[in-house]
């Protein structure tokens, strides 16, 4: 490097120094060093939960399942459901530290037998985690739709 740099004047080696830091740093960002999923040995916030999959079957409406924080700072979290699912409901969705959460699923939206199935992310500033629900409707649901007599 320094055979490169013997050429430039001290402002344009600065530059090139800042420029070459700043490529380092964008590299680093990128590929995750220091995010709050890597477990780095410091004392932040730490997201666990106690389940990766939620099975409703054909019968249940509701799981709870737990996030706790393993680490020593606050854990602050939001849960989200795919976009593809309003058959599912998570309450809470949002909070700080330790809890338990509620996951409903309203099977009169469930309207036509098969499999289904959507994706809950768990984000927070110790992590994310992402859990898979999974739910059967044998028989769906019947919408009849009649016009009323005048």
């Amino acid at each position: 490097m320094a055979g490169i740099m013997k050429n430039f004047s001290c402002d344009v080696k600065i530059m090139l120094m800042t420029a070459i830091v700043l490529v380092l740093f964008g590299i680093c960002q990128l590929s995750g060093c220091g995010s709050p999923t890597e477990d780095n040995g410091g004392g932040g916030p730490q997201l666990t939960v106690d389940t990766s999959e939620l099975s409703f079957g054909e019968s249940l409406s509701e799981i709870t399942f737990s996030i706790s924080n393993n680490g020593e700072d606050g854990l602050e979290w939001t849960v989200f459901v795919a976009n593809d699912a309003p058959w599912c409901q998570v309450t809470p969705d949002n909070g700080t530290d330790e809890t338990s959460i509620t996951v409903k699923i309203d099977r009169s939206l469930l309207l036509k037998p098969g499999n289904y199935s959507t994706v809950l992310t768990v984000n927070s500033n110790g992590g994310r985690k992402e859990i898979n629900v999974r739910a059967v409707s044998s028989t769906g649901t019947i919408i009849i739709d009649t016009p009323l007599p005048e």
